[in-house]
């Protein structure tokens, strides 16, 4: 659990990363400190509840930022029935603050790509996630579920986030996205066959146990979904999510501007072997 301390928390603001993508550079970073990302937040969880009517909102604010939490909305699951809104977490290393960037679809759409699927469920538009991300990472970006708003207000690290930290926030990210059995078996699959069906190297990013049967069990956490069936996900060591889960540091300049370092991206948790 953070341990929350009397400082003087970090400003919103906005800046322009050296080498952005389009909507990075159009829109800036909206950065925020905790108190004010959960702020908006609970914000976005009301106005959903209430049927909160946005196009009059924006008429009243020409303030850019209040522009963009006019524009936050929640994303949905088709497994379950709970929300949430991606969030991109960062610090400055000069202040050792947290920093938070609610993200819109069209930006989370720079983390994981984006698909377009027609009324019967067919893909009709598929666009892959950029191989060099900046600022929004699949490292540093997460679910917060918005149903957690109360924990998260207990969790959520004022400073640089430990790697305690950023595992919860990893952690409430994978329940959001649970697996289907399907899908558990092929990703363990290719795990697997990927460290040459050697179980010390897959025990260094999955949680094993011998249960005493001679047979070496995944430790997987199971949910129930909103039709009955049963969704998995398999529990990473924290080896794993050390390799998996950052901060990304923002460098302020004398000008104004954020500089934001590039991230390659790479095959998730075959890093970790």
């Amino acid at each position: 659990m953070s341990k929350k301390k009397s400082r003087k928390t970090a400003g919103k603001g906005f800046g322009k990363p050296q080498k952005p993508h389009k909507l990075i550079r159009q829109n800036g970073l909206l950065l925020m400190d905790r108190k004010t990302l959960l702020e908006s937040l609970r914000f976005v969880k009301e106005k959903e509840q209430d049927g909160f009517d946005i196009a009059d909102a924006e008429k009243v604010s020409e303030d850019k930022f209040h522009q963009k939490i006019l524009k936050l909305s929640s994303m949905g699951h088709v497994r379950h029935n709970r929300e949430a809104v991606p969030v991109s977490v960062f610090h400055n290393p000069e202040t050792d603050k947290a920093l938070y960037c609610p993200l819109t679809r069209d930006e989370f759409s720079l983390v994981h790509g984006m698909r377009t699927m027609d009324e019967d469920g067919n893909i009709i538009e598929s666009v892959d996630a950029p191989k060099v991300q900046y600022a929004y990472t699949q490292g540093n970006t997460f679910y917060f579920d918005l149903e957690k708003l109360d924990e998260l207000e207990e969790m959520l690290p004022y400073n640089e986030p430990t790697l305690d930290e950023l595992i919860y926030l990893g952690q409430m990210d994978e329940r959001f996205t649970p697996l289907s059995k399907e899908e558990y078996d092929n990703h363990l699959g290719f795990i697997i066959h990927s460290c040459g069906r050697d179980w010390d190297k897959f025990s260094r990013m999955y949680r094993t146990k011998d249960a005493g049967d001679g047979l070496i069990h995944i430790a997987t956490e199971v949910q129930i979904g909103t039709g009955g069936e049963e969704f998995y996900q398999p529990q990473k060591t924290r080896h794993a999510w050390s390799k998996n889960v950052y901060s990304v540091p923002l460098y302020f300049e004398e000008s104004g501007q954020v500089s934001v370092p590039p991230y390659a991206l790479v095959g998730s948790i075959e890093s970790a072997v």
